[in-house]
């Protein structure tokens, strides 16, 4: 302390060097010094050596209180465009700009919004394609699409006209173009991915050695790639040069060493290789049974037999596959013997001795083409019929009216190929029985499916044969006039059968009576009350003897309205009567 006190006399008498002079303000380094040295004597405690407050999060002045005086209130920020000055402060030691507004992107309004002394230059919002080839400008303020107007359109891919639509309409198209010298042919202009082309004609190519004029100059064969290079290149040949002559090309000048032969080699030094062969296109192979003769074609430097035919394994089918002089002798496809005429086939999968597995009317058998009737070459069994167009070997089955004239395991069957008949037949292989559910025909081992019930059925003669709720119909097919008798469901009106069913009403059980049936109406027939000739014209399989369609009822409610049910004589071909309700239009 004694120390500080000697010091300060020694300073306010004057004493030490010359550089303790008055500075700004009048004080000089030594009144700052005294300053200094007299705030630490009076807060010895803290240890806080006393300075002017700065805004920067401290205590400078040592009074406890942070930024308290620190410089603020000058003037800050820019006055240009649409920026204004504000006032410095200092928020949690920082000094800042309040209350200026400063600069932001320039947008077309009038203002110099980024403060740069010019106004609505490069907007953010000006700029863009607009209208019809246009682009958007700022303008007093204001943003406006300018561009160029509407013109003629041209083939460009542009809308030059602005009306939605790029290369219509273009003028001068459409108009003959090309050539029509050598191959080209003329077409006509099109505006084709911008540019105006010359379609539909056929434009040059280059020329080849063929006797045409591709590149369409009038000259046949010139400048044909290749022409004029060096050829002969056999180990003989001496080199010629390449030509196009008569529209193949050879080589002029060349030395031949030898005929060509299929040797792989050029031998007579034309440029080509095995070209020509003594044998080529001779014939080859053989003749016999399936085996047809080719021709020699040079491979590769080989001679091979080309465009013949050559054996395969047997196979039954009627040929000798393997050439080998006998037909069928053995079958090397299925390792077995090849079935004859009359026994069991099935289709592609067990091929005949003949060639023909024959499907008649589900039963499937070998079978062959025969000359008529009174053929007699079908052999034991068989006859000669007409199925399918042709005439073919068909066997001879016994003939039935119902189940209960067939045997064993045989089955009464309506067979339709060769002309419509009823025989006991071998059940269908892999059929199911009378009495299960089916889809169609040939479902079944009797081959029928009654599809009214979708069940597998029979024929018969009486009702006692048909199930519960069907009855025994009899009805005479067109094609051979075969009277047959299937099961179907009973019905009364249309109301009792099924979709896609109607109710027929025909002979039934001892032909003595009518009963109603359920099944399809027959395909192309017309509705109740439409003109008929005959009954299958109609779809109830009614035609009255008015000449109008009728079908079957149980009280006028069957029938259209204002018609009646009426019971009528019907007359069947057998000149059996029976009575049938019928309606009856009015009269």
């Amino acid at each position: 302390m004694k120390r500080t006190w000697c010091a300060l006399l020694a300073l306010l008498a004057g004493c030490g060097d010359d550089s303790a002079v008055a500075g700004a303000g009048g004080r000089s380094e030594a009144d700052g010094a005294v300053d200094a040295a007299l705030a630490r004597d009076a807060a010895p405690d803290r240890g806080c050596v006393p300075l002017p407050e700065a805004c920067n999060g401290a205590d400078d002045d040592c009074d406890g209180e942070i930024d308290e005086d620190a410089p603020a209130g000058d003037p800050c920020g820019d006055s240009i465009g649409a920026c204004t000055r504000g006032t410095t402060a200092c928020v949690d030691g920082v000094t800042v700009c309040q209350g200026a507004v400063g600069p932001v992107a320039e947008t077309c309004n009038g203002a110099d919004d980024d403060c740069d002394g010019v106004t609505d230059e490069a907007p953010v919002d000006a700029g863009g394609a607009c209208g019809c080839a246009g682009r958007e400008v700022c303008r007093e303020g204001r943003v406006l699409c300018e561009g160029p107007p509407p013109a003629a359109e041209a083939c460009n891919g542009s809308d030059d006209d602005c009306d939605g639509e790029t290369d219509e309409d273009v003028p001068d198209l459409g108009l003959p173009c090309g050539s029509a010298t050598g191959e080209c042919r003329p077409g006509t202009s099109a505006c084709v991915d911008g540019e105006i082309v010359c379609a539909g004609g056929v434009a040059a190519t280059p020329e080849t050695c063929d006797g045409r004029d591709e590149d369409c100059d009038g000259n046949v064969d010139d400048d044909v790639a290749g022409a004029g290079e060096a050829c002969g290149d056999g180990a003989l040949c001496r080199r010629g040069t390449r030509l196009c002559v008569d529209g193949r090309m050879v080589c002029e000048g060349a030395l031949p060493a030898a005929a060509e032969t299929c040797n792989g080699e050029d031998d007579d030094c034309d440029g080509q290789t095995d070209e020509a062969d003594p044998q080529l296109n001779a014939p080859c192979g053989d003749a016999v049974g399936a085996c047809r003769p080719g021709a020699v074609r040079c491979v590769a430097g080989q001679l091979l037999c080309f465009g013949g035919v050559s054996p395969t394994p047997e196979a039954c089918d009627a040929v000798d596959n393997d050439c080998d002089g006998r037909t069928d002798e053995s079958d090397d496809v299925r390792g077995g013997r090849c079935p004859r005429v009359g026994e069991d086939c099935q289709g592609d999968d067990d091929r005949c001795v003949t060639g023909l597995c024959l499907d008649d009317s589900g039963q499937q058998y070998c079978s062959r083409e025969c000359a008529g009737a009174d053929d007699r070459t079908c052999g034991f069994g068989l006859h000669c019929a007409a199925i399918a167009g042709r005439d073919v070997c068909v066997v001879n089955y016994a003939p039935c009216q119902s189940e209960s004239d067939c045997g064993g395991d045989a089955h009464c069957m309506l067979a339709l190929a060769g002309g419509a008949r009823l025989e006991c037949r071998p059940p269908i292989a892999g059929g199911r029985p009378v009495g299960e559910r089916c889809a169609a025909h040939g479902d079944c081992v009797t081959w029928r499916c009654d599809e009214s019930v979708r069940r597998c059925s029979s024929l018969c003669v009486r009702d006692a044969e048909c199930g519960e709720g069907s009855t025994c119909a009899r009805y005479v097919l067109r094609a051979g006039d075969v009277s047959v008798g299937g099961c179907f469901a009973r019905c009364v009106r249309d109301a009792d059968c099924p979709d896609g069913e109607v109710c027929h009403y025909d002979r039934v059980d001892d032909g003595t009576r009518a009963g109603g049936f359920c099944d399809a109406p027959p395909p192309d027939a017309v509705g109740v009350g439409e003109a008929c000739a005959a009954p299958d014209e109609c779809d109830h399989w009614w035609c009255r003897g008015g000449g109008y369609c009728s079908k079957g009822c149980g009280d006028a409610a069957d029938c259209p309205a204002g018609w009646t049910c009426v019971p009528t004589n019907v007359r069947y071909p057998d000149e059996t009567v029976v009575v049938t309700p019928l309606c009856q239009r009015p009269r």
